[in-house]
């Protein structure tokens, strides 16, 4: 008697954890699917899924952000992150990842721009743009690096290595998430954009 009670006790146990944790998960994906701008952290290892990356509708992208999606200066820099930066890793892998990474490099910028809003999307781009424009006239003497942990753009010279602009959206201190940008002469502190 006491077996069965036992054994049918640690039934009903395992099954409501089952469908609690399964609940639980779904739960989560509503909860981050509904969610507004400014209420999660954009680092490119985490956050950006693959869900992110097939949902992600270009159209949609083009319609909400004109002013980015028609910018020569910001198609510019698209095609430089497609084609330049990755050309030493491009070598050693297959053909897939090879063609694969520009693609996925030039899919987080455009996700990442799109969940900070069209507002602070305009009001980046607008500091951005110069710094980004002069990169791009003179890629002797600037490197541009692409989205990564929470940093969506940033500038460095070739001479020094050091970074002249970033572009970041990640948490500051345990708040935020914050969309901000650094320039010289110091690099630590913190302009915020949004």
């Amino acid at each position: 008697m006491f077996k069965k009670f036992f054994t049918s006790l640690l039934a009903t146990v395992m099954l409501f954890s089952f469908v609690g944790s399964a609940f639980a998960e779904d739960t989560e994906v509503d909860s981050i699917n509904n969610q507004e701008e400014f209420t999660g952290s954009f680092d490119i290892n985490q956050h950006i899924t693959f869900e992110d990356m097939y949902n992600f509708d270009n159209a949609q992208f083009e319609k909400d952000f004109p002013f980015l999606a028609n910018d020569p200066v910001f198609l510019e820099l698209e095609a430089t992150l497609a084609n330049g930066q990755f050309e030493t890793e491009m070598t050693d892998g297959p053909v897939i990842q090879q063609r694969a990474l520009p693609a996925i490099v030039i899919g987080a910028l455009r996700i990442l721009t799109s969940k900070v809003g069209r507002k602070a999307a305009d009001k980046a781009w607008a500091i951005a743009r110069p710094h980004i424009q002069k990169a791009l006239s003179a890629p002797s003497k600037f490197i541009i690096d692409g989205p990564d942990g929470g940093k969506i753009i940033q500038v460095r010279s070739k001479a020094t290595k050091k970074p002249i602009f970033r572009l970041d959206y990640h948490y500051i201190d345990g708040k935020g998430p914050y969309l901000h940008y650094h320039v010289p002469p110091n690099m630590d502190a913190h302009h915020f954009i949004w």
